[in-house]
């Protein structure tokens, strides 16, 4: 499920791209770099993928409308860290809409995550198909905890 007014491009088998529909589609599309300062997060996520299953907490962003909220995922892998880790941004359909109004693309990456809706079935699948990505070779079984 998109949001209306939203195109989606297979950039390859695990990333997509998001533009406004009406927009010419880009020519071509950079996969976002990871910040030398994440490669630290990076391997300790990894190494918690590693593990049977993965406890995930997500927290809404605030400031929007509930409608329009971003959830930001934290990996919790007390073995691996006393702190939670910063996994990703998640974006529902109604949040990818209002944020492709300020950036015209977005692209699927170690930072953010597309998914279908707000209920945890769904955050859930988009923080699978986020593991799938970054960690290919992993196949963590993911649980998710909302806070409100």
């Amino acid at each position: 499920m998109v949001a209306p007014n939203t195109v989606v491009l297979e950039v390859d088998e695990e990333t997509r791209a998001f533009y406004r529909s009406g927009q010419d589609p880009p020519l071509a599309i950079d996969l976002p770099k990871v910040a030398e300062e994440d490669l630290d997060r990076l391997s300790l996520l990894g190494r918690a993928c590693a593990e049977e299953t993965v406890e995930f907490k997500i927290y809404p962003g605030d400031g929007r409308d509930l409608s329009q909220v971003e959830y930001h995922a934290y990996a919790l892998a007390p073995i691996i860290s006393n702190n939670p880790i910063f996994a990703c941004v998640l974006a529902p359909p109604r949040c990818l809409e209002h944020m492709l109004e300020q950036d015209g693309i977005l692209v699927e990456s170690c930072y953010f995550q597309a998914c279908d809706g707000h209920d945890p079935q769904m955050l859930t699948h988009a923080l699978s198909r986020w593991a799938k990505r970054q960690f290919p070779s992993l196949t963590p079984r993911i649980e998710v905890q909302i806070v409100s």
